[in-house]
């Protein structure tokens, strides 16, 4: 890369654009360009620290956010790029330091806490983990990941107690709500195959089956639900139950009308 300018912002914004394209070693030197005509800049520091880590400079990454923490301490972020470090090298420990550290500096930190949750949920702190991250649930309502992060920790936590059923259902109720059938659907059933006895969970999975227009399959899991000690899915399956009746004897009405108009065609 030619010098043909001695201005760092400048070769700053190269790097930035050449990120962007996925060009990442052209980005690196594009940085180190800005570094060597403004070595004291924390944000340039930082920035490297990303590409460096995509192409395996662990180290090198790991020195430039190192620089980028103590140029600017009060900036959260180095300490993330950190924390993201230690996690590809499986540094569990260091990897929660690092975000502990983010958290001390801005406690509304929302990518800290998501990673410092995860991690705890790695090890084995489940309570913990549900409490950060139902932090940062309540910061960004709209991350509908953040709900399915909370519920595999609490799988997690029932997979290490006896009523993983519990975990099972909890899970299936978060991805149902975000829309993830597929998941919700699977999560029942291991919910079931661990001995619930949930009514919610019999009434996921006939919403699930009403969606698809498998209404006897619907009318199975929610009898099937009603049968079930009594929870606050109960009235919710009841008044379904009374809807597919209602669509039942209706179509059949309109089946009965239609059949006798083709029998009259035909006689």
């Amino acid at each position: 890369m030619s010098d043909f300018t001695e201005d760092p912002e400048y070769y700053t914004q190269v790097g930035k654009d050449l990120l962007e394209r996925g060009q990442r070693e052209e980005a690196i030197r594009a940085f180190e360009q800005a570094l060597r005509l403004d070595p004291d800049s924390a944000y340039v520091h930082y920035v490297i620290g990303e590409p460096l880590s995509d192409v395996g400079r662990m180290q090198e990454a790991s020195y430039h956010y190192q620089e980028a923490a103590r140029l600017d301490p009060e900036d959260p972020d180095p300490w993330i790029g950190l924390g993201w470090i230690a996690m590809q090298e499986e540094r569990w420990i260091d990897e929660c330091a690092a975000y502990d550290r983010a958290l001390e500096i801005q406690p509304d930190c929302v990518t800290a806490l998501i990673n410092l949750g995860v991690c705890y949920v790695q090890l084995g702190f489940y309570e913990e983990a549900v409490r950060l991250l139902r932090q940062a649930e309540a910061l960004t309502p709209d991350d509908t990941e953040i709900p399915v992060t909370i519920a595999k920790a609490l799988q997690a936590a029932g997979d290490m107690d006896p009523n993983t059923a519990l975990a099972h259902s909890n899970l299936a109720n978060q991805f149902y709500e975000v829309g993830r059938e597929e998941e919700a659907f699977l999560a029942c059933k291991a919910a079931i195959q661990a001995g619930s006895s949930l009514c919610r969970v019999y009434h996921i999975l006939g919403e699930i089956m009403e969606s698809r227009d498998r209404m006897s399959a619907a009318r199975f899991w929610w009898k099937r639900g009603l049968a079930q000690p009594w929870d606050e899915a109960t009235p919710l399956v009841r008044e379904a139950l009374r809807e597919a009746r209602r669509r039942r004897v209706s179509r059949r009405a309109r089946g009965t009308k239609k059949a006798r108009i083709r029998s009259s065609r035909l006689s």
